[in-house]
């Protein structure tokens, strides 16, 4: 029997089993839709045992944890007599699936979570969801690859993800870069991996993968030469083109240079 219905929850108070990194803009963009004052309850969260686990829409539970994680909010809480951990990781598939959500490695996660189990496999599973075997078997890692197969496949980009699988980096910080792969947006390269690797593993310096502004700091790592660049040229401009003096001296020793004397 299900007990459903509408709680004000603080964000910081509500469990996850997956995160995911949406990225700044859409934070922003569903942050502001949660908070306009006319979004209704949205943020699915299932109640087992005195705790919150999000259950559903975890793209806008996210966005508003990394904007304000210490706000309040109207969530849809759900609550099951004689329920355990793999039947809320089926309805939250569920959820999933129903909504459309776009993030494959979630469903990837649970989908493994379920099929862990001994007493689930693809075919119970797919007789519970009412959906397609075929359609469920998209949804599983495959254990060579060790990544996301759909998005490889699609793009060719085994070498990539088995290169981050293979890394010395924490599991967090590979599904970051999963997560950066898999946005399709900026096509992150072996190079923007091995460079990341050096910054943080070779060199030991601090990367927060938790961090709100993760991504473009990611970006601003593996792009250190267009800083480079930029402060060269700009040293080249201040020096040539914005101060006479330096221009009338270089141009003064140029000419001394050059000049035979005989």
């Amino acid at each position: 029997m299900a007990f459903i219905r509408m709680e004000e929850v603080k964000l910081n108070d509500i469990a996850y089993d997956y995160k995911i990194f949406p990225s700044k803009a859409t934070m922003v963009k569903k942050y502001r839709l949660m908070t306009n004052g006319i979004t209704g309850p949205l943020i699915e969260l299932e109640k087992m045992k005195d705790c919150y686990y999000v259950a559903g829409h975890f793209e806008y539970f996210f966005s508003c944890l990394y904007m304000d994680a210490n706000g309040v909010f109207k969530c849809n809480v759900s609550q099951y007599e004689n329920s355990n951990k793999i039947d809320r990781f089926i309805r939250t598939v569920n959820n999933l699936l129903v909504e459309g959500s776009r993030y494959w490695i979630l469903k990837n996660f649970y989908v493994k979570s379920i099929l862990a189990d001994p007493n689930w496999d693809i075919s119970s599973l797919s007789e519970r969801l009412k959906v397609d075997q075929a359609d469920l078997e998209k949804l599983i890692l495959n254990p060579n690859l060790g990544m996301n197969e759909k998005l490889a496949h699609t793009l060719g980009e085994q070498p990539l993800f088995n290169y981050i699988k293979d890394s010395k980096l924490s599991a967090e910080n590979k599904h970051f870069l999963f997560s950066i792969a898999s946005k399709n947006t900026v096509k992150l390269t072996q190079k923007d991996v091995s460079t990341f690797i050096d910054y943080h593993i070779k060199e030991g310096n601090t990367f927060n993968c938790f961090h709100p502004g993760a991504e473009k700091i990611f970006w601003k790592i593996v792009n250190y030469m267009d800083h480079v660049k930029n402060v060269h040229w700009r040293n080249i401009e201040q020096r040539y083109f914005t101060n006479p003096f330096v221009i009338k001296k270089d141009i003064s020793n140029n000419l001394n240079v050059n000049t035979h004397v005989k």
